[in-house]
């Protein structure tokens, strides 16, 4: 999103403050001509739900990402690149999986490397823990998924509302697979 689209839109000429989130993958984002600050967040992916063991809801449900924030003055920085990736949904089974941690690294700018880890799964004996969050100015670690409960891990919520990363709920009858986590995010906000 950052080139041609911005170019014919106008964000990066004018400096107008914009976001660009990613949801999936691994890739660079180059940052934008004319504008002064840069706010990353972070968010792992969920973690899957395992079966139903017994009954209805009887067994883990996943537990969602961490969640990281930092800002970054970017002043005079145009050009400049960040390395990202998205940690994917943990899927659901006999036992759910982790989800995959999500993170940014030095491109040619220089970033602390922003990491949250991935939910934990839900087995068929407990709900699965929340991720971790390290190296941001703001670290909050993710929710643990439940047990016997149906309550998956509640995804962090971050900056204008955007929450990513949440747990992936238990099955609803003996058997089933559970339900997988949702995809984790790297949300890049200029202004």
């Amino acid at each position: 999103m950052t080139g041609i689209l911005q170019a014919l839109i106008g964000c990066e000429a004018q400096g107008v403050p914009y976001s660009n989130t990613y949801t999936g993958g691994a890739g660079t984002e180059t940052m934008p001509y004319n504008l002064n600050t840069l706010i990353v967040e972070t968010w792992g992916g969920g973690g899957g739900g395992s079966q139903g063991t017994a009954g209805p809801n009887q067994g883990g449900d996943g537990g969602s990402g961490g969640y990281t924030r930092r800002t970054y003055s970017i002043f005079a920085m145009g050009g400049k690149t960040i390395t990202y990736a998205v940690g994917g949904a943990g899927a659901g089974g006999l036992n759910g999986v982790a989800g995959g941690t999500s993170s940014i690294a030095s491109g040619t700018f220089t970033v602390s490397a922003q990491t949250s880890g991935g939910g934990g799964g839900g087995t068929t004996a407990a709900g699965g823990a929340g991720g971790t969050a390290a190296n941001g100015t703001t670290n909050t670690p993710g929710n643990a998924g439940g047990y016997l409960t149906a309550t998956p891990g509640a995804p962090i919520v971050g900056l204008a509302g955007a929450a990513y990363g949440g747990g992936g709920e238990t099955a609803n009858a003996p058997g089933i697979p559970g339900s997988p986590g949702l995809a984790g995010a790297v949300k890049f906000t200029y202004s």
